[in-house]
């Protein structure tokens, strides 16, 4: 998030200057929000925001500029779009989890969503599922957004590269997972992603297994 509020729009072309980045995009899903809600045709809103605010992400792996305002390599053989496209790493016990619960909520293209098919209101599921969830099975009260924090913990404790941990996360360096996380790292890295799985993994059959000898 640390490169995504710094982050220019472009080298010569438009807001080319410390934090342009972040005024284009604000300005973008501004116009989003007045065009979803001046037309009658059938418009997706919040489609239409997720896309106007993730549009430029890649931009700030395009560019470096720290003294002067040039192209990375990356940038120059991949653009933003390319580089928005993966910028993100989704192991695959994550992606079939996600594949899993789309495919029995049968309701469209959502992977979480109400009765209606429609998107989860935040603030209801947090006070009708999260927190009474949190209660009954005896762990402090803390809102979702922690869940960041634990699988930053989860990847480092399973020996996770910290500079691939930084990226997942959008911070800019390693400064904040070193001076928060630092117990959590331990000195061998493995293949970026692997071991987070293998860890679950093991785990998740640990799990199942212990169930079935109780039952």
């Amino acid at each position: 998030m640390e490169l995504f509020l710094t982050s220019p729009a472009g080298i010569s072309v438009h807001h080319n200057y410390i934090g342009g980045l972040l005024e284009h995009t604000v300005n973008t899903m501004s116009q989003a929000v007045l065009t979803a809600d001046n037309n009658r045709g059938p418009i997706d809103k919040d489609l239409l925001l997720t896309g106007s605010f993730l549009h430029d992400s890649g931009k700030i792996r395009e560019m470096l500029w720290d003294i002067t305002k040039e192209y990375t390599t990356e940038g120059k053989l991949l653009g933003h779009i390319g580089i928005g496209l993966i910028m993100i790493d989704m192991s695959k016990i994550v992606m079939d989890a996600l594949l899993d619960q789309k495919q029995k909520n049968g309701m469209g293209e959502l992977v979480f969503c109400n009765k209606k098919g429609k998107p989860f209101d935040h603030n209801n599921i947090t006070k009708r599922v999260w927190y009474p969830t949190l209660k009954k099975i005896g762990l402090p009260i803390r809102n979702p957004y922690q869940t960041r924090h634990t699988a930053a913990t989860l990847w480092l404790a399973s020996g996770e590269n910290p500079e691939w941990v930084a990226r997942q996360l959008g911070h800019s360096t390693t400064e904040m997972l070193f001076r928060v996380y630092s117990k959590f790292i331990p000195n061998l890295t493995r293949r970026d992603g692997s071991a987070f799985e293998r860890l679950f993994t093991d785990r998740l059959e640990e799990f199942n297994n212990n169930g079935e000898e109780e039952s």
